[in-house]
């Protein structure tokens, strides 16, 4: 059970978590460590709900209860699950990705202190309906869309996408076999674009960026049957331009105004040479992946600010460079090649992974010792620092060789009672 806030749901802005106490936090995503590490930092106490419970929240002390995201709780169990940490009903909660896969669930989060768009402002962004209706009145261009099935074209393939598409597991090619639901629309795939992300910063009114971001998608490497574009690689490597980090800057603060966004966002844009401007994929109106990226540089502050621009008088938004280099680092997500019957404690894997490291590397995002991971589930993350982005991605893959290639010949085993990671 959770204590009791040493301070008012609400606090005045100048005192969010000055007390001598640490403010009691209650995180909820599909993932929630880089949410808790970063309430770590900023001197919170977090308490996470997500699908996983890894060591990782463990050796934060956080109390974990399963959210599995294959079977959504029912909204008896979601206040259950949020009373057993906190049954005052006090604690302020922040939401990450997955929340969008149990729209019926955010209600129940807005009847408790919530720093974070409000539930409205998260139904509107996965509906993809209202979504594009609102950057085709903003003048906001994005790729070719159908919400109707249309045929399968080889020449120019259509994507198969979901409302809640987490790190793009949600997302096929559009074939004779695909499933037509009723949040399913279609994108037109689109050869030779970079995929870049834009954290930024509101206040229902303004935006400044956190920092940009690029992703990779395996679809770059190999074509996987059940997961074609699922997330494989983050990093902090710039806009190719100034002009499409302006564009980008410009579409952020247009959605701000129009949606009143509040705290940490994120906007997602495919660009090319090509083409005069980026063309936005989606917009996350609450904290993402890349936050992990973003930690280095701004640290504390990160949490403090979301936390102070969802009150009901928000600060002054900082004062950030509009483009500014970050440190060269990157995320990548493992997933299991085959099933691992047990995984090793996380401290094996590390030092094995140090012994090799040409440089700062941490695992990240490991599940407790024993686990059963199943074949193309999510086992870890990488996260590498370097002196460039080149320097970095030799790292992650080179850490990727050497982590599967001891797992297949035994070389770190696991110990411990079993439990099962989901897909």
């Amino acid at each position: 059970m959770l204590p009791r806030p040493h301070a008012p749901s609400s606090p005045n802005r100048d005192d969010i978590n000055t007390q001598k106490h640490p403010q009691p936090l209650i995180i909820v995503a599909l993932n929630a460590r880089p949410l808790a590490a970063i309430a770590r930092i900023a001197h919170y106490q977090p308490y996470a709900i997500d699908a996983f419970g890894d060591h990782d929240l463990e050796t934060h002390r956080h109390a974990y209860l399963p959210l599995h995201k294959s079977t959504a709780p029912t909204l008896n169990a979601w206040h259950n699950a949020l009373d057993a940490i906190d049954p005052n009903r006090t604690t302020p909660i922040i939401y990450g990705s997955g929340l969008e896969r149990c729209p019926h669930l955010l209600n129940a989060i807005h009847q408790r202190p919530l720093y974070g768009n409000p539930p409205h402002i998260l139904s509107h962004t996965t509906n993809p309906q209202r979504f594009f209706a609102t950057l085709d009145q903003l003048a906001i261009p994005y790729p070719p869309i159908s919400f109707a099935r249309p045929p399968p074209n080889t020449k120019r393939p259509w994507l198969c996408k979901h409302a809640a598409s987490s790190g793009g597991t949600g997302i096929t090619y559009l074939s004779h076999h695909t499933t037509h639901t009723q949040d399913t629309y279609y994108q037109h795939a689109m050869s030779d674009t970079h995929h870049i992300g834009l954290s930024f910063l509101a206040n229902g009114t303004a935006c400044v960026p956190l920092g940009f971001s690029r992703q990779r998608h395996t679809h770059h490497i190999t074509h996987h049957p059940r997961y074609p574009l699922r997330l494989d690689i983050i990093d902090t490597q710039p806009p190719p331009t100034e002009t499409l980090a302006h564009h980008v800057i410009t579409y952020a603060t247009q959605l701000t105004k129009t949606l009143t966004l509040r705290g940490i966002n994120s906007i997602d844009v495919l660009y090319a040479k090509k083409y005069h401007a980026p063309f936005v994929l989606e917009l996350n109106p609450r904290p993402g992946i890349a936050l992990d990226l973003f930690a280095t540089e701004h640290g504390s502050d990160l949490l403090r600010w979301h936390c102070q621009q969802c009150q009901n008088n928000p600060s002054p938004l900082p004062s950030l460079p509009a483009i500014h280099t970050l440190m060269p680092q990157g995320l990548k997500i493992l997933y299991a090649p085959q099933t691992i019957p047990s995984t090793p404690h996380p401290h094996i894997l590390q030092s094995h992974i140090n012994r090799y490291a040409t440089g700062h590397v941490i695992l990240k995002d490991m599940p407790k010792t024993g686990t059963t991971i199943k074949k193309d589930a999510p086992f870890c993350t990488i996260h590498a620092q370097g002196k460039t982005i080149e320097d970095v991605h030799i790292m992650l893959a080179s850490t990727e060789k050497n982590l599967y290639g001891a797992l297949a010949r035994g070389r770190v085993k696991g110990r411990g009672r079993h439990t099962q990671r989901k897909h």
